[in-house]
């Protein structure tokens, strides 16, 4: 990603970067921004908290990292009135999926492709 993406979130108050870090050494991350559903009459309005990426040090994983980035990003949205949480995962990442969900998230839509 070029500076300019981290630089724009880092101004933009419905955008938000959690680091975690062990001494100075980064070992996670999460980007979260405030969103809206778009203004259709089928729609419910809503606003929500979008994970766009998340990540944490293989080595580190499953020692609570993620649980505390996850729990910062939760709260966060709260805070700015979001009622819901959402992300994209790969349907191949299992070990995410299988964070994801003990975390509480479900599964709301997939995305599917063929190639031709």
């Amino acid at each position: 990603m070029p500076e300019s993406y981290f630089k724009d979130l880092l101004e933009d108050q419905n955008s938000h970067i959690f680091i975690a870090k062990n001494d100075e050494l980064v070992v996670g991350f999460a980007i979260i921004s405030i969103e809206h559903s778009p203004s259709f009459p089928s729609l419910v309005r809503r606003k929500y908290g979008y994970i766009h990426d998340f990540g944490v040090r293989k080595a580190l994983q499953k020692q609570g990292v993620g649980g505390l980035l996850f729990t910062g990003c939760k709260e966060w949205a709260k805070a700015r009135g979001a009622t819901s949480i959402e992300l994209n995962v790969w349907e191949f990442n299992a070990n995410a999926i299988a964070f994801y969900e003990h975390l509480g998230m479900k599964g709301i839509s997939r995305k599917m492709s063929m190639n031709i």
